[in-house]
C-alpha cells in the first residue's frame, strides 16, 4: 500500500513540473511527458521475470509493446482479449514455458520481428486475422497457422 502513495506521489509531482514547465512557455512539457510515458510502457514487463501461469490480458488493451513480456520463463500460456491490434518485436520472446497453442484475436493487424521467436514449447500459433501483416521470424521454432 506504501508503495502505491510513493507512485502517486511522484505521477503528482510530475504533473506539477509539466505544468510549471508549460506555464513558463515550454509547449513541448506535455506532450513530451506523453511519448515518455508511452515509450516506458514498451518494456513494462521486461523484468517480470517471476510472472508465473496463464495471462489474460483485458478486452481494452490494443497494443502489446516491443519485449512487453521478454524472458517471461515461467509464463505458460496467454489469452489475449478481442481488440489487440498490434504485438510489438520480441513481446514474448524468449516465453519458453508456453505450450501448445495459441490463437491471436482477428482484430491483429501487426506482429513484429520475432514477436514469438524462441517460444520452443509453443507448436501453434493460429490467427485469422485479414489485413495481418506478420514481421521476420516472427514464430521461429513455431509451426504457424
Amino acid at each position: 500500500m506504501a508503495l502505491n502513495y510513493i507512485w502517486i506521489g511522484l505521477f503528482v509531482i510530475g504533473f506539477i513540473v509539466g505544468i510549471i514547465r508549460l506555464i513558463m512557455g515550454d509547449a513541448t512539457a506535455l506532450p513530451s511527458m506523453m511519448d515518455s510515458t508511452f515509450e516506458m510502457t514498451n518494456m513494462a514487463f521486461e523484468m517480470t521475470l517471476g510472472l508465473t501461469g496463464t495471462l489474460t490480458l483485458p478486452n481494452s488493451l490494443t497494443t502489446i509493446g516491443e519485449q512487453a513480456f521478454y524472458n517471461c520463463y515461467g509464463l505458460e500460456g496467454i489469452v489475449m482479449g478481442n481488440s489487440v491490434e498490434t504485438i510489438g518485436a520480441e513481446a514474448f520472446r524468449n516465453c519458453g514455458g508456453m505450450r501448445g497453442e495459441l490463437t491471436l484475436p482477428e482484430t491483429l493487424q501487426t506482429v513484429g520481428n520475432y514477436a514469438f521467436a524462441s517460444c520452443d514449447e509453443l507448436t501453434t500459433i493460429n490467427y485469422n486475422a485479414v489485413n495481418c501483416t506478420s514481421g521476420m521470424n516472427t514464430g521461429s521454432g513455431t509451426s504457424i497457422t
